[in-house]
């Protein structure tokens, strides 16, 4: 590493961090309404004192205001992963008809539950994603309870094998009674604040959003994405300037 480093402007305008090492150093002049200050630390050699590096560190919070906006992520992706529960009710309808159907040689109930997820077009979630993968855990323990009631016990299935190693993936060979008419595309469902959630029949998600977006205009109110993943959006709806609530739109495929 050669030196002395010449500070950029950006570096050269940041508030020092006291000799800190970034770690240590406790930011108490945290931007407000989320503009971000800038501070700086500098990498100095310990013999001749020279400067070596001035990055520059942008930060819009305290570590305790991170901590809480970091909760709130993991409860927004919560809202963009959970199924609705049509849908689940629709998951438990394809397991049942799997389950009665004995021509099917059901290896475990990990490999007829995620069947239906197949046939349904209904992407499996994560383990990080609480709420769905939540629902996804009570799914195979209905799918062990209903192959219980169709084949008895003595059928030839297990609950699961040690960590879901076999059947996880869809297997082709077995073909529910009922295929999804979706089968193929993408799903978007619409949560509104106090009414059902809806699914749309769209292309992409651009088209979900575009729609949804006209027809808030057209009855007086603006909104705008604030949040976009591959799980889904999210719409923040105004009027008179000022968010008045939440629009989340799933793809759930």
């Amino acid at each position: 590493m050669s030196g002395p480093a010449k500070e950029n402007e950006l570096s050269r305008k940041s508030k020092n961090m006291t000799g800190k090492i970034p770690s240590q150093y406790t930011n108490t002049d945290f931007g407000k309404k989320r503009k971000a200050k800038f501070h700086k630390f500098n990498v100095r050699s310990t013999g001749t004192g020279k400067l070596y590096w001035s990055p520059a560190i942008a930060e819009s919070c305290t570590f305790s205001e991170f901590l809480i906006n970091e909760a709130s992520d993991i409860k927004l992706l919560d809202k963009m992963t959970v199924l609705p529960d049509m849908v689940i009710s629709e998951l438990q309808k394809l397991i049942n008809q799997g389950a009665r159907d004995l021509n099917q040689n059901w290896m475990n109930a990990a490999e007829l539950v995620n069947t239906a997820f197949h046939i349904s077009n209904i992407r499996r979630p994560n383990p990080d994603q609480k709420g769905a993968w939540k629902q996804y855990t009570e799914l195979l323990g209905y799918g062990v309870n209903a192959l219980h009631k169709a084949r008895g016990p003595k059928g030839s299935w297990r609950a699961s094998d040690a960590v879901y190693g076999e059947g996880i993936d869809y297997n082709p060979m077995y073909q529910l009674t009922e295929q999804s008419a979706t089968m193929g595309g993408h799903r978007f469902f619409v949560k509104i604040p106090g009414a059902m959630d809806v699914e749309i029949d769209a292309s992409d998600m651009s088209e979900v959003l575009r729609e949804l977006i006209n027809k808030l205009r057209r009855h007086g109110a603006q909104a705008e994405v604030t949040h976009r993943t591959q799980e889904g959006a999210v719409l923040t709806v105004m009027k008179q300037g000022e968010p008045v609530e939440e629009i989340i739109v799933q793809d759930i495929s």
